[in-house]
Formats: C-alpha cells, structure tokens, sequence
C-alpha cells in the first residue's frame, strides 16, 4: 500500500511516502465441539416446561497447528414455559430464559496469531513510477525508521491470550402474550432483552507494560512497546495474566505480567438490545391473509459486535474498537443498529384458484450518526487516525449528530399455479422488490476530522462528511419457477 503525505494545508508539496508491506499466510483451523440434553414436560393440562442445558468447547489453532485459545466446560440453561390461561387454546402466554456462548471469531486465527509480516516505511518523495494510478517511487532516502509490526513468525500463545481468559457470552429473555379477537383475527405482544455479559476483544497493551515494566526493574520500554506492539485476547475491564520474552535482561525468557484491569485503562465491553413487538394476525382462509406488526426498540451499549458498520470496518473479531483505551472515550451510547421503530405489512389475496397475489411493506426509522476524529490527547489513538468519537477535538458522543432518515419499501409478486399431470404441479412466480423505486440514504460519511489535515492536533473538516455512502437497493424484478412432484 502506498500513501503520499502531504507537508502542508496547502497540499503545495508532497514531501514523504509511506510503503505498507502486509503478507499472511498458511493452514489455519479452529474447532466447535457441542452437546445437549432437552426436555418437553406436559406440567398441567395448561402448562408445558421446555428445558435444556448445552455444552460448548471451542478450540482455535495458529498458523503452525498449535492451539493458542481454548474455551470449555461453556454449559448454558435454556428455560422457558407455555401456558394455556384458559383451556381452551385460544389464549397463551410464554417466557424464556437462555445463554448463548459465542466462539472466538476464526478470522483472529489468521490476524492475530499468523504467520503475519507487516512493516512500514518511509521515503523523500522522489515523483510516481505512475501517476495515474497513483504509485510513488521508492527510490527516495528514509525519513526515518521502518516500524516493523509483525515480523512472519507465529507468536506464542502465551504473548497473545490472557491466561484469565474467560468466555464470550450473551444472555436473553422473552416473554409474550397472545391472544384470539375472533376466529380469524389474533393479537399478540412480546418482550425481549439481550445483554451481551463477558466479551473477548484483542487488545493492545503497551501502555499497561510500560509502566508495569519500569515498577518491576527493566527500566524503559517504549522502544519495543511503542503503542501498538503487543495486541491480546482478553476480556475488557478484568485483570490480566500474560507472557512476554521481549523484556530487557531477561534474556529471552518467558516473563508472565500481572496487569490490573485499572492499569490496562479499558472500560467493559457493553451492548443491551431490549424490544416490544405487536404483531396482528389474520389466518388464512382460502381467499386471503394479513400479518402486520410494530416493533419499538432499542440498541445501546460500546461494543457492536464482531464487526463494525459505522466505519464499514468486517475484519471480525479484531475490529479497533477495543485496540486502544482512548477509542472507547465517549464510546457508549446508541449503537449503529439501533432502529427505534419498524413496521412491518404482509398480506396475501387468492384472485382465483390458482392466481394468487401478495404485497409485503417495511418500514424503518434512521439509524444513529456519528462524528469520528482525531482523540486530542491519547497519542497512542491518535495514530488510529479519525477513529476515535472526538470532532475537532471536542468529545462527540456515539450516536449524538443526529440519524438518517426513515424510509419504506413495498414489495409485491403474484404466482400461478399450472397442473401439468397427476400430482404434478408448476408454479411460475414474479417478485417486484421496491416497487417504487425508493433510493433514501440508509449510511453517511461519518468521517468528521480530515485524515489528510497536517496537523492531528488542529485538523480540518472532512468535506465529505455527512455525504451518502449508501442507498436503498434498486428496484430489481425476479422470474422463478418451482416443479413439485
């Protein structure tokens, strides 16, 4: 990868290159490994228990077979219960409880424990071997020293993942209520709550060994640990045990440090997703049908999940949410899924007996805005360039600059059906999606500080912030057609 640096606001000269060299490579595998028992107890006439308990172990593997995170003895409770209030069928409430262990995301075999070279140069720009394309020469003298983040050895697993490691996992609730308004029509409420309770996020750490190392007697690291030198597996906000073989007069040796959750500066990872759905429901009967339902939610928290869509970031599980302690400053607030109300519209309308038509409506509010930047006083952010929730050097807290606009789309299709012989049957359908052809902005630029701007300390505006990067999908047509027989 290639990057011009420009020296100053003007973009009058270009002074510096800087080359990117990243290369991984080999056999990476990683293992799930689970069990259940379950059971359906008729209580009452009225009551049934449904219950269960699961047991999960994962297993991932580096670049040279070795297994560096290992997860077991994960049992998990799953409860719930139906009752028949009246007898008669015609009414029921329900509710359950279950946890769900998630495994470590196999794209963290290949990222953090590959055979990864990664390293970083720079050079007096000395013109382009093409300026169309937009590549420098390298033939210019270095500006200053390569940084070599990762030299093409697989790490030890013990340099890599929190010997306290616990599990990842999320717990949730439902509870609902349904009930007959007449023998077509039918109604019906829920809750839900989820709360994702422990977490495993690949961390840095340098900041935390710096100040460990000069406490215990090896005097000043920065050299090695230079912000963004030793990345781990670890559950955000807990202590850590972890090995190292780097430090000065050890000779090699595999050293283990304890460093305090308080020392290591991360907040807990947090992500709470609570709903109530109404949903109305008209069987049915020959001729037609209607299913319609309103959903209010909410989704808030720091922590996304394995990915991130507010800076289109899929690297999953090693996303830089949690790679500095300064990116999670102003972190917690609505999270980019947050969509407080949906609706949605299905109904179905038999023209004949073997036309029938169907239309499906949808409808969203805007998701939550951000305004990312440059964090003013963590340096070890900084370098992350415009990633953190600071603008212009002011905290801009997640979700606080407002939310796209709402939007809706229909969709409609008809199918006919064609008997071709003695239980043969030939349907040809036609999907219309978006009918109306609706192209609202479903994603902006939230970019706000100018990651070309000369100066962190004092950046400009990104002219593109707040411009579109995403639209609802075209309206597209889709012919199919099934044979049963």
């Amino acid at each position: 990868m290639y990057y011009v640096n420009d020296s100053d606001p003007a973009n009058e000269e270009i002074y510096q290159v800087r080359h990117r060299d990243y290369n991984v490579g080999g056999q990476f595998d990683s293992e799930n490994f689970a069990f259940y028992v379950q059971d359906q107890w008729q209580v009452t006439d009225n009551l049934v228990i449904n219950a269960g308990l699961r047991n999960d172990t994962f297993e991932n593997f580096n670049a040279d077979g070795e297994s560096f995170a290992k997860l077991d003895n994960q049992w998990a409770l799953r409860l719930g219960a139906v009752w028949d209030v009246f007898g008669d069928g015609e009414t029921k409430a329900w509710a359950s409880y279950g946890r769900y262990y998630l495994p470590i995301a196999a794209n963290t075999n290949i990222r953090l424990a590959g055979a990864e070279t990664y390293t970083q140069e720079y050079y007096e720009f000395e013109g382009f071997a093409d300026e169309a394309l937009g590549i420098p020469n390298l033939t210019g003298a270095k500006t200053q020293p390569d940084d070599v983040f990762a030299d093409g050895t697989a790490k030890s697993p013990d340099e890599i993942v929190d010997q306290n490691l616990d599990s990842m996992y999320s717990d949730e609730f439902i509870a609902g209520y349904q009930f007959q308004l007449n023998d077509e029509w039918s109604m019906s409420i829920q809750g839900t709550y989820r709360e994702l309770s422990t977490t495993i996020e690949d961390m840095a750490i340098d900041a935390a060994v710096i100040e460990w190392a000069a406490a215990n007697g090896y005097g000043d690291v920065s050299d090695i640990w230079d912000g963004f030198h030793q990345y781990v597996l670890t559950n955000p906000n807990s202590d850590m045990r972890i090995g190292t073989t780097e430090l000065p007069g050890a000779e090699g040796e595999l050293v283990y440090m304890d460093l305090s959750a308080e020392e290591l500066g991360y907040p807990d990872s947090i992500r709470k997703y609570a709903a109530v759905d109404f949903m109305w429901q008209r069987a049915w009967d020959g001729v037609w049908m209607l299913n319609a339902a309103y959903t209010w939610s909410h989704n808030w928290g720091n922590n996304e999940g394995y990915v991130r869509s507010d800076n289109g970031q899929d690297d999953a599980g090693l996303t830089t949410l949690f790679d500095q302690p300064g990116l999670l400053d102003n972190a917690y607030g609505d999270l980019p899924n947050d969509r407080r109300h949906q609706v949605k519209l299905y109904g179905a309308y038999a023209v004949t007996e073997d036309l029938t038509l169907g239309a499906n409506l949808q409808f969203w509010t805007g998701r939550p805005i951000n305004a990312f930047g440059y964090h003013p006083t963590d340096t070890f952010a900084q370098a992350y360039d415009s990633e953190s929730f600071f603008a212009g050097g002011e905290p801009a807290p997640r979700g606080s600059r407002g939310r796209t606009s709402s939007y809706y789309s229909i969709d409609v299709s008809a199918s006919y059906n064609i008997d071709i012989g003695e239980d043969q049957t030939l349907v040809v359908r036609a999907d219309i999606f978006n009918l109306l052809n609706n192209d609202r902005v479903t994603e902006v630029n939230e970019i706000y500080d100018d990651e070309s701007s000369a100066d962190p300390t004092n950046p400009d505006v990104n002219p593109n912030y707040g411009l579109p990067t995403a639209w609802q999908t075209p309206r597209y047509v889709r012919f199919s057609v099934n044979y049963s027989f």
